[in-house]
């Protein structure tokens, strides 16, 4: 499924293909790819690595016990979701957008913090996110060009929302 997208060039393409100098406005119409899926659950951070010895092995592990499953399961809600739409994994520059929702603490009322100005991170909730879905919805994180992220709390589901669709040029 494509959607349409209008933009506006201030230098008209010609027959060509180039670029015109004339100073006139055009609207192009350009056709991009996306997918959006929930992944309910507690949002899980992707923190520091941590390495250690063991019988003389270097072993390298999460410092989040709670990251491994948390993953898999955006791996396959990811999947899910493309599948469901018939793509593969996109090709080129994309443009993620992410919402995580958290259940608000009894303690804390919204007029003490109306907004989530604790733990945990938002750029490490944004890593374990976009690295859940490298090979799955994109070929690596590297493609992501762009990222627009919202934490904040809930009265309903703990969840985070993924939209990702292909950049404009």
């Amino acid at each position: 499924m494509t959607k349409r997208l209008k933009y506006t060039l201030r230098a008209p393409l010609t027959d060509s293909g180039t670029i015109s100098t004339a100073g006139t406005v055009t609207t192009v119409s350009v056709n991009y790819a996306y997918v959006s899926f929930v992944v309910p659950g507690t949002p899980r951070p992707q923190g520091s690595m941590r390495a250690f010895r063991k019988r003389g092995k270097t072993i390298v592990t999460s410092d989040n016990r709670k990251l491994k499953p948390w993953r898999k399961q955006v791996a396959e809600y990811a999947m899910i979701a493309m599948h469901s739409h018939g793509k593969t994994c996109m090709q080129g520059p994309v443009d993620v957008l992410l919402k995580f929702y958290f259940a608000r603490p009894k303690s804390v009322s919204v007029m003490k913090r109306p907004v989530m100005t604790v733990k945990p991170d938002i750029d490490k909730l944004i890593r374990s996110v976009c690295d859940s879905m490298t090979g799955v919805v994109y070929r690596d994180d590297a493609q992501v060009v762009k990222v627009t992220a919202l934490k904040q709390y809930t009265l309903d589901l703990e969840c985070v929302e993924v939209w990702v669709q292909g950049a404009l040029p």
